[in-house]
C-alpha cells in the first residue's frame, strides 16, 4: 500500500511533506519541514495497520527516543494523524553505506567506519537496546562523512526479547544476522558484535564471509551456523594479522568466545589504527630502499574493491528471489514473509538433522516446511525443499544400506517436482543435484 500523502500535506499541524525518499514493507519515509522549529526532518510513516506492526512501530520509538549519541540517527517525534502513525526523526544529508562507492576504500577509513558504528552500539548497549539489524543499508554516511546508525526498527530491549521474538521468526538480513538467531535465539550485545564482524569482512575483502550468489538463502543460513568462514588475508592478503584474528573472532559461531562488548573491541581496533600510524612514520624516516623493503609495507595498502552493489543483488538466481518477494506491502504480505522466514528456518533445521542422520526429525522439519511454503509465492524455495527432502531420504538409504520401496518413491515424486522449478529458474547447482540422486535411485529401483 502507497500512502497518500501529497507534497505540501502537514501532519499534526507541524510538519509539511516535501518528497518520498524510501519506501520498505512496513513503512514509508519522506523529507519534510518542521514549521515549528523551522528544520528539515525525516518522516517515517507506517503503512500498515495490523497490532504486530503498530506495536513493532512504537516500539521503535520508545526505543530510538531513549538514545541521544552523534553516531545514531535522533528521534524528535512520534504521533498519529489523519489514522497515519509517524515518526519524526533527524534528516540526515548523504548516502547509506550501501549507496556509497566505496571503490577507493582505504583500511583506515574502514576501521574509522566501523569504530564509528561500535561507538553507536556501545551507547545504545549501555541503555539495555540492541540493534539486530546492522547492515550496510542501515548506516548513514552524512555529508560531513559522520556515520549514523538508523532503523532500530527491529531493536529490543533485551529484557523484552524473549517475550515479542516469536517462534521460527528471522527478522533482518540474513547475510549479517548471527548464527544464534537461525537457531531460533534472540541475540544479546555480541549478536549486534557478529554483524558488525560481517560488515567488517566484507569492507576489507569487497565479498561477505558467506556469499549469497547463488541466491540460495538456507544454504547461506546453514553455512552461518556450521562452516568457518575463508580467514580475511586468503582473500586480501594485505589485511594486517592483527586485524584477521578481531575479524575472526568476532565471527565465532559461539558468543561467548567474541568481544564481550562494543568497547573492548574499540580498543583493539584503536590498537591497529596505531599500529598502522608507527608503521606509516618509520617509512617516512627510513635511508635506503633496503630499509624500505624491510619495514611493513602490507600495512600501507588499500582494501580491495569493497563491498559491490547490495548482497541480494549479485546474481541472476538472487533476482529471482526478488522478483518473487518483492512489494510486501499489505498486512497479508507482511505476515507471509514472517511464515517465509520460519520456513527457511525449517529447512536449514533439516540439513542439519540430516547431517546428524536424524532421519525422523530432518523428514518432519522438511515437511513442516513445505506445508509452510505451499501457499506462499516463493517457488524457487518450495522446489529447493522438495529436491532436499529428496536428497535426504537418499542420504538415508545411503547410510543405512537399507532402500524401503516408499521411501524410493517418495524421493523420485519430491525430486521430479522440484526439477522443472529448479530448471526454469536455471538454478544449475541445485539442477545437478536432483539430477545425481534421481539417477541412484533408479540404480537402486532397479537393483
Amino acid at each position: 500500500m502507497t500512502i497518500a500523502l501529497a507534497p505540501d500535506s502537514v501532519l499534526a499541524n507541524r510538519y509539511r511533506i516535501v518528497e518520498r525518499i524510501g519506501k520498505g514493507g512496513m513503512a514509508e519515509v519522506f523529507r519534510g519541514i518542521d514549521n515549528v522549529l523551522e528544520r528539515e526532518v525525516a518522516v517515517k510513516v507506517l503503512n500498515e495497520r495490523s497490532d504486530d506492526v503498530n506495536r513493532r512501530f512504537l516500539l521503535e520509538a520508545q526505543s530510538m527516543a531513549r538514545l541521544n549519541h552523534p553516531n545514531i540517527v535522533a528521534v524528535y517525534d512520534v504521533g498519529v494523524d489523519q489514522n497515519l502513525s509517524y515518526i519524526i526523526l533527524e534528516f540526515v544529508r548523504g548516502k547509506t553505506l550501501r549507496e556509497t562507492d566505496r571503490h577507493n576504500l582505504t583500511l583506515d577509513a574502514a576501521l574509522g567506519m566501523t569504530i564509528q558504528v561500535l561507538e553507536a552500539l556501545q551507547y545504545a548497549h549501555a541503555q539495555g537496546i540492541i540493534h539486530r539489524d546492522i547492515k550496510p543499508g542501515n548506516l548513514m554516511i552524512s555529508s560531513d562523512n559522520v556515520l549514523k546508525v538508523m532503523d532500530f526498527g527491529l531493536a529490543r530491549r533485551m529484557s523484552d526479547i524473549s517475550n515479542l521474538t516469536q517462534s521460527g521468526e528471522i527478522a533482518g538480513t540474513i547475510a549479517y544476522l548471527p548464527p544464534e538467531r537461525f537457531l531460533g535465539k534472540s541475540g544479546d550485545r555480541s549478536s549486534d558484535l557478529y554483524s558488525v564482524g560481517v560488515l567488517l569482512y566484507e569492507l576489507l575483502c569487497g565479498t561477505l564471509p558467506f556469499p549469497l550468489d547463488s541466491g540460495d538463502l538456507v544454504a547461506v543460513m546453514y553455512a552461518h551456523v556450521n562452516d568457518r568462514p575463508k580467514p580475511p588475508r586468503h582473500v586480501n592478503p594485505l589485511i594486517p594479522a592483527s586485524l584477521e584474528r578481531i575479524v575472526m573472532r568476532l565471527l565465532d559461531k559461539d558468543p561467548a568466545h567474541r568481544y564481550p562488548d562494543a568497547a573492548s573491541l574499540i580498543v583493539d581496533l584503536r590498537a591497529v589504527q596505531t599500529t598502522r600510524a608507527a608503521v606509516i612514520s618509520r617509512l617516512h624516516v627510513v635511508e635506503t630502499p633496503a630499509e624500505q623493503d624491510s619495514a611493513s609495507l602490507a600495512e600501507l595498502a588499500s582494501v580491495a574493491p569493497a563491498l559491490s552493489e547490495t548482497p541480494l543483488s549479485q546474481s541472476e538466481e538472487t533476482n529471482v528471489f526478488k522478483a518473487e518477494t518483492s512489494g510486501a506491502n499489505t498486512k497479508t504480505d507482511f505476515l507471509a514473509s514472517k511464515t517465509f522466514s520460519g520456513a527457511l528456518s525449517r529447512v536449514m533445521q533439516g540439513m542439519m538433522c540430516a547431517r546428524k542422520q536424524q532421519w525422523r526429525e530432518s523428514e518432519d522439519h522438511y515437511a513442516a516446511a513445505i506445508g509452510m511454503l505451499t501457499p506462499l509465492k516463493h517457488p524457487s524455495e518450495l522446489a529447493r525443499t522438495y529436491a532436499r527432502l529428496g536428497g535426504m531420504y537418499c542420504a538415508k538409504m545411503k547410510a543405512t544400506g537399507v532402500a524401503l520401496p516408499s521411501e524410493v518413491s517418495a524421493a523420485r515424486d519430491y525430486l521430479n517436482k522440484a526439477l522443472p522449478v529448479l530448471r526454469d529458474k536455471r538454478l544449475n547447482a541445485d539442477i545437478r543435484e536432483a539430477e545425481a540422486n534421481l539417477k541412484a535411485l533408479e540404480t537402486l529401483r532397479t537393483a
